[in-house]
């Protein structure tokens, strides 16, 4: 796997996928035989009060809650998660709840509650770990989205 910056150009001489992060920040990944780009998921815990996200935010980050904790189960390495800041350990569940509890103020059906997780595994990748500044994700989401700046003025 290649990754390349802004550009956007294809380099696939070894016949790999190539991978693209575009100006958002969103990986884009092109398959060898030319068949376009397709998404590829980028995970993260943005630990933004739930009340100042906007819908979806709100419900991208509660499913990526449950990715993470898919991942660890399947035995995903997350430790690039947790080294840049994306992922907190610690706080899922808590995280989760939260998300849930603010998608079911805004009327908002929630019926996936987080699985476990497998312990032998999760204890295995180092128990917790990782820790998102908070200040920092709050200002970076707002720059991104427009409709979480103007839920941040109307959840005060």
């Amino acid at each position: 796997m290649i990754l390349i910056g802004q550009s956007g150009e294809k380099n696939d001489d070894d016949g790999q996928t190539v991978v693209a992060v575009d100006r958002f920040g969103y990986r884009r990944s092109l398959d060898s035989r030319g068949l376009g780009f397709r998404s590829v998921l980028f995970m993260r815990m943005w630990m933004v009060n739930p009340r100042r996200m906007c819908r979806q935010h709100l419900l991208g980050e509660h499913l990526e809650c449950h990715m993470f904790v898919g991942a660890i189960n399947a035995g995903t390495r997350l430790s690039g998660f947790a080294r840049n800041g994306l992922l907190e350990t610690s706080s899922l569940r808590q995280r989760h709840e939260a998300l849930a509890k603010e998608m079911r103020r805004r009327g908002y059906r929630h019926s996936s509650p987080l699985p476990g997780f497998q312990r032998n595994l999760f204890w295995w990748f180092g128990g917790n770990f990782g820790k998102v500044d908070r200040k920092r994700s709050q200002q970076e989401l707002f720059k991104r989205c427009k409709m979480c700046r103007e839920v941040k003025h109307n959840a005060r």
